[in-house]
């Protein structure tokens, strides 16, 4: 019987010298997917708000895409010279829906801006007009662009939308001089290009007074 040691098969013998590095590299990950918020926004019915929507939903903040349609949709309906009867209800319903102090899906804006709608409400008439909800809609939509819509498109979902669906992706933009004459109405402005709202005059936002419920 032989003095050697003997190798249990249990345990396998390890080489201890260095190994190389192994020439396989993790999978990089994928790029945000290139969607425009605004076509997102914008086309009726289509995939992309739904699966914006859900996204929001997971994480609780699905009120705020709501309310950015729901305005959309009043604006479209109040494009005309008079505020008519079914504008001036589905103002109604947004005020109740998102802004009011029992609203059922309450937006995510200042106290200070819900002021004016919950003060109004509560004394049983309203005035409404065009433009009523153009300061709380330019915060909620930067908001959404900003923080919801920027951790969307890092998600399989928008990815596998962005394939889908090209009519929804940002297009190539040139790097192209602002005209003077538009540079200096913006500096003028104290704006910018996007979502700057002057106040309304009498001819641009007719009024109408309905009673509230």
């Amino acid at each position: 019987m032989g003095c050697g040691a003997s190798q249990n098969p249990a345990y396998p013998s390890v080489d201890p010298r260095p190994q190389p590095a192994s020439s396989e590299q993790p999978p990089l990950p994928s790029a945000p997917a290139k969607l425009d918020f605004e076509r997102v926004l914008s086309i009726p019915d289509n995939e992309g708000f739904e699966r914006l929507k859900a996204f929001a939903s997971a994480e609780h903040s699905q009120e705020n895409v709501l309310f950015l349609k729901a305005v959309s949709e009043f604006r479209a309906i109040a494009a005309g010279d008079t505020l008519s009867d079914a504008a001036a209800a589905a103002a109604a319903a947004i005020i109740d829906d998102f802004l009011w102090r029992r609203a059922k899906s309450k937006v995510n804006l200042p106290g200070e801006d819900l002021e004016a709608f919950v003060d109004r409400a509560d004394h049983g008439k309203y005035c409404y007009s065009r433009t009523m909800f153009d300061a709380a809609y330019d915060k909620i939509h930067k908001l959404v662009e900003d923080d919801t819509f920027r951790r969307f498109l890092d998600t399989a979902p928008a990815r596998e939308l962005a394939a889908r669906n090209p009519s929804l992706l940002l297009e190539p933009q040139e790097a192209m001089p602002t005209p003077p004459a538009k540079r200096a109405l913006i500096d003028s402005e104290g704006g910018t290009a996007l979502g700057c709202h002057g106040a309304a005059s009498a001819h641009d936002a007719p009024l109408i007074v309905v009673s509230w419920r």
